[in-house]
């Protein structure tokens, strides 16, 4: 059975990294359907924790972001005591373009380091549903799955068959 002092009440723990690095200073926000419900700021461990009257059967969107740094989110939901390790990986690449609506061109961005190449196509932006013309800003986070640390900082990916079945 849970706690009674922590029904109605969701409390959430936890920890910025970057590549075993604990990252101080990264903010830290809980929102739903878009609105900003609590945030926190992680201190020089790299830990934070947040309180928040539950939201039963809704969930809730946790982020973490810290400027150089790719943003994560991770969904969470209930009631009681949540632990949630967040893994940054830095940006590589950060440039602005021009993007121009229709054109045909694109804009080419490479990480000097793991040669990964990206070619963004200028005319093909969307914003708000429509066609976007102006200034773009382009950022990139590389995953090396080379190294075990590499691996350890991808995001679970799974998936759903049509019939429904849950794939990891």
């Amino acid at each position: 059975l849970k706690s009674k002092e922590f029904q109605g009440k969701l409390i959430i723990k936890g920890s910025v990294n970057s590549k075993g690095t604990r990252i101080e200073g990264a903010s830290v926000e809980l929102s739903m359907k878009g609105v900003l419900l609590s945030s926190a700021v992680s201190g020089k461990s790299g830990s934070w924790e947040q309180r928040t009257p539950a939201k039963l059967g809704q969930a809730m969107a946790l982020t973490a972001q810290k400027q150089d740094f790719a943003k994560a989110t991770k969904r969470v939901g209930g009631d009681g005591v949540r632990q949630i390790r967040f893994e940054l990986l830095p940006l590589v690449i950060r440039e602005t373009f021009q993007a121009k609506a229709g054109d045909k061109g694109s804009e080419a961005f490479k990480d000097p380091h793991s040669g990964a190449k990206f070619d963004v196509p200028v005319g093909e932006i969307i914003k708000d549903g429509m066609a976007f013309t102006g200034e773009v800003e382009f950022s990139a986070a590389v995953v090396d799955l080379s190294t075990p640390a590499g691996v350890q900082s991808m995001p679970p990916l799974t998936g759903r068959t049509v019939n429904g079945a849950v794939t990891p």
